[in-house]
């Protein structure tokens, strides 16, 4: 077998993928990669590396715009290992990413350039786009109701038939916690995702493993950060009380209802460790208030201001008319009554408008 077969994938033994990783891509980069080392310590230094192009439009688009190796000329200008190091990186780097987009029996071809001023080129072949066939789950807690049961498995059936992304993966992974947490478990968790390749029919059955982790009740609730406690244990009431089982939902619909107080810049709710003996959890609601925003200091009403001019208006009248007959009884006693009277609802108004101003920036 010679290095130009090793290097081209010719000797390629057909075999059965069974997982994402492929049970022949390791070997194939390995032996490819340690063949083109030889050809570098042999002297044939290829001039650069490329990326062939595939016949889907939008899949090569992200393969170009994932190559890296062209944007780094200087550590390709390295030692024969450094190269060969960066090449196999590279190689497996894309292969994960074809991987991660359905394509799980995908793999990168090295192909070797005859002469050494001739590229190494980059051969992906992604093969068939894989899709979800089943989805089972595991460590399911005994003492779930039914109702949360058939909310799981019919939440992960809409998946069925869609690609094997990762973002498919992980929507579902997410859901499935979501649905556990809404029942009660607050810590539950995903231990392991396992896919299962049926090459035949070009589908992968997906096993979760799930830790649903103890159910928990809420315990006391507490609010830190706050002085509106008055003010937030009867609202928050109407959502969840001391003794309720946990729910992600109500944690949600708290948090929304906290968020339309507008009294807060931050709203962050913690659970305390569980009471292994009474199954309770604390409530820790963390909050930070918005500053207050001081009201500057004078007449807001419509009523303050004509008020004011009406009282200056009553003062200049008094002056004008003093000296005059108009200030002899019962004027004078009339005008100077009105004018005190005035002058008091003028200084209510005001000391109302400074008392308010304190309290707001307090």
């Amino acid at each position: 077998m010679t290095v130009q077969e090793v290097v081209s994938g010719a000797h390629r033994v057909p075999g059965r993928r069974t997982d994402m990783a492929g049970c022949l891509g390791g070997p194939l980069v390995l032996c490819a990669v340690a063949a083109i080392s030889l050809a570098l310590l042999a002297g044939q230094v290829a001039a650069a590396v490329r990326l062939e192009p595939v016949q889907d439009q939008a899949l090569n688009q992200t393969l170009q715009n994932a190559f890296v190796l062209p944007m780094m000329p200087e550590q390709l200008a390295g030692t024969e290992a450094e190269r060969a190091r960066l090449l196999e990186a590279e190689i497996r780097r894309l292969r994960d990413l074809l991987h991660s987009i359905g394509y799980l029996d995908a793999e990168i071809d090295l192909l070797s350039a005859s002469h050494s001023d001739e590229d190494v080129r980059l051969l992906p072949v992604p093969g068939d786009l894989f899709r979800i066939g089943w989805v089972a789950m595991s460590g399911l807690p005994d003492g779930l109701p039914p109702d949360s049961v058939d909310d799981l498995e019919n939440f992960a059936a809409t998946f069925v038939g869609l690609s094997v992304t990762r973002d498919n993966l992980d929507r579902m992974e997410a859901g499935l916690v979501w649905r556990l947490r809404d029942a009660a478990h607050a810590h539950a968790e995903i231990v392991q995702t396992v896919k299962q390749t049926e090459p035949e029919l070009k589908t992968a059955g997906i096993l979760i493993n799930l830790d649903p982790g103890p159910a928990v009740r809420v315990g006391k609730i507490q609010f830190l950060g706050s002085r509106h406690t008055d003010i937030l244990e009867p609202l928050v009431a109407f959502v969840i009380k001391e003794g309720d089982p946990f729910s992600a939902s109500a944690m949600e619909e708290l948090h929304a209802l906290l968020e339309k107080t507008d009294l807060f810049s931050r709203i962050e709710i913690e659970l305390a460790p569980v009471n292994e003996v009474t199954g309770y959890t604390d409530l820790e609601v963390n909050l930070v208030e918005k500053p207050a925003e001081a009201k500057p200091l004078d007449f807001q009403t419509r009523s303050g201001p004509a008020l004011a001019i009406f009282t200056m208006l009553l003062i200049l009248l008094r002056e004008c008319v003093a000296g005059t007959k108009w200030s002899r009884k019962p004027f004078e006693p009339t005008f100077t009554l009105t004018v005190t009277v005035f002058y008091a609802i003028n200084v209510a108004v005001i000391f109302n408008l400074v008392a308010s101003t304190v309290i707001v920036r307090s």
